[in-house]
């Protein structure tokens, strides 16, 4: 009985822990801020050297700040010629100067934020780590028992 309602229990953490992330999502895709898609396009630039995918993170920078009007629009553009002439380091700067950011200190902050849902899923995976060792001392326990007889 106690195995049975354990199970049940198990599988519906478990469901749990795979469909809170889907519905937390929600339904309509939120504007991205115009300094985090300028930095996206930096990291590109100096982590992995993709180019193209820096490129089309200051598009949608560009995009995003005709709505937020957040940057500088003329940097913006003179940051996208400057990456498709592949002048990477004056791209960066331009980047950072749009955003109001230091071009001496070119360093990015990456921000970490705690949200309840990833409070929510760190106590189900401890949870579960749990239950799992407790099955397995059951079972070690159980193996144990068998050799004795």
């Amino acid at each position: 009985m106690h195995k049975r309602l354990f199970s049940i229990l198990f599988a519906l953490l478990l469901l749990l822990s795979v469909a809170i992330p889907v519905f937390s999502h929600g339904a309509e895709e939120e504007a991205v801020d115009v300094r985090v898609l300028v930095r996206q396009a930096i990291a590109y630039v100096e982590g992995i050297a993709d180019i193209e995918m820096a490129e089309n993170k200051l598009n949608e920078a560009i995009e995003q700040n005709e709505e937020q009007n957040i940057a500088d629009p003329a940097k913006l553009q003179e940051a996208l010629i400057a990456l498709e002439e592949e002048r990477l380091e004056e791209a960066n700067i331009l980047m950072l100067e749009a955003i109001g950011g230091n071009p001496s200190v070119l360093e990015l902050n990456p921000e970490f934020q705690i949200g309840v849902i990833n409070i929510i899923l760190l106590a189900i995976a401890a949870i579960l780590l749990a239950v799992g060792l407790i099955l397995l001392n059951k079972t070690k326990t159980k193996r144990g028992e068998m050799n004795n007889e």
